[in-house]
């Protein structure tokens, strides 16, 4: 069956999804930012990573004038670009070596400044394997990152890991930038919004140690196979560097808040845990005292070594198919647009997606991490191309119920 594009949908929630979305415009956040517009006052340069990055760098090149240069490096491919932007296309959701390359030229851009002017960084989500250089072999390096992606860790031990493997994290791109003066917009898809956190916190002091990563590590079976070293510690090298937050998916949240029927559920950072426990959460959240239940935040998910196809958000859509028997309507989608596949995510309703499947197909499935293909089967999946603000995963669960109690599906 052919993937279902989101222009054909009719369904009411993936329009008002959409609407809150498009509402998360990066040309009004850029334009609107008083930090910024304080900043921009004078000449500065610009570095710009993580995915829908380009977006903000654009926005910023269009509304201000005193922008000499800029390097950007993204996922999506450049179209209609400022002829004052560099644009670099790298890899993701794992380092490669194209992302090796680019942050070096991203580096040497960096040392070109002179050391009285000023930079602005823009970090978004996806910069931890864009954004960067590390001091093991790639192939070592790949295999470490599959193993913290596959393992039930927090973003932030993730994290913990990356920046004490990599010449270009937690904290280190301030120590290049050093003394220049950097003002640094993180773009959040972590919960907490910690700053230190979002894309391994290149310009951000780390408070974390070489210690912790370790212990990661050796949990996940390496032992003294991976070198590890310290993020610097010197409180002087970051004097220069303000490190503010640019937008979250709190952002997301009020939008969908403001666009959904009372009475609502709104779950902030519900998502971000292990999978088996959102479906255990649910089961004893969801009943006929809310319309629409909203969640956001990144699971934790263990796959397997050869996994089919599809992310977070399709697994965790398989898995309330399979859990529950509500007369409910689930979207589970990502706000970038990209689920580890070329869907954002999954639209289902419940009880008639149930009539056409079986508990031993969902379960093979499942089994097999390959989501993407069984919502593909069922012309479920959500088609939306990539989208400029990477603000984490959502989960939108429909009532059906107290609608009918009430005589009325918004």
């Amino acid at each position: 069956m052919k993937q279902v594009s989101i222009k054909k949908m009719t369904s009411q929630t993936i329009e008002k999804i959409l609407k809150a979305l498009a509402a998360i415009d990066p040309k009004k956040v850029i334009a609107d930012n008083l930090a910024l517009k304080n900043f921009a006052k004078n000449e500065f340069y610009l570095v710009a990573v993580g995915k829908g990055s380009l977006h903000f760098a654009s926005a910023l090149a269009d509304n201000f004038p005193n922008l000499i240069s800029g390097m950007v490096l993204d996922i999506g491919k450049p179209n209609n670009i400022d002829n004052k932007l560099t644009v670099l296309i790298g890899d993701h959701p794992l380092p490669t070596e194209r992302n090796v390359e680019n942050s070096k030229k991203i580096v040497n851009f960096i040392e070109q400044i002179p050391n009285d002017n000023k930079i602005l960084t823009i970090v978004c989500g996806g910069s931890s394997a864009l954004l960067t250089d590390p001091i093991n072999s790639l192939d070592k390096t790949v295999e470490l990152y599959k193993r913290l992606l596959s393992a039930k860790l927090s973003i932030n031990e993730i994290n913990i890991v990356r920046k004490h493997t990599d010449r270009l994290k937690g904290g280190r791109l301030a120590e290049i930038y050093f003394p220049r003066k950097s003002l640094n917009l993180y773009v959040s898809d972590v919960p907490g919004n910690d700053l230190s956190t979002i894309g391994s916190g290149p310009t951000v002091f780390d408070r974390s140690t070489e210690i912790q990563a370790k212990k990661i590590i050796n949990q996940l079976g390496f032992s003294n196979k991976i070198d590890t070293f310290k993020t610097p510690k010197n409180t002087d090298l970051f004097k220069n560097a303000d490190n503010q937050l640019l937008l979250s998916a709190k952002d997301l949240l009020n939008n969908l808040k403001n666009i959904f029927s009372e009475p609502l559920y709104i779950g902030e950072n519900f998502l971000a845990k292990d999978q088996n426990q959102i479906i255990t959460d649910l089961k004893n959240l969801i009943s006929n005292d809310y319309q629409t239940y909203i969640f956001n935040g990144e699971s934790k998910l263990k796959v397997s070594d050869n996994p089919g196809v599809g992310g977070r958000n399709t697994h965790l859509g398989l898995k309330i198919l399979k859990e529950f028997n509500k007369n409910i309507e689930v979207i589970a989608f990502a706000s970038d647009g990209h689920d580890n596949s070329t869907a954002s995510g999954a639209i289902y309703d419940l009880p008639n997606l149930k009539k056409q499947t079986t508990q031993e197909e969902i379960n093979r499935y499942i089994e097999n991490f390959d989501s993407y293909n069984f919502f593909k089967k069922y012309n479920s999946l959500i088609i939306t191309g990539h989208l400029p603000v990477n603000l984490s995963d959502f989960l939108v669960i429909n009532n059906r119920n107290w609608a009918e109690n009430n005589k009325r599906y918004l």
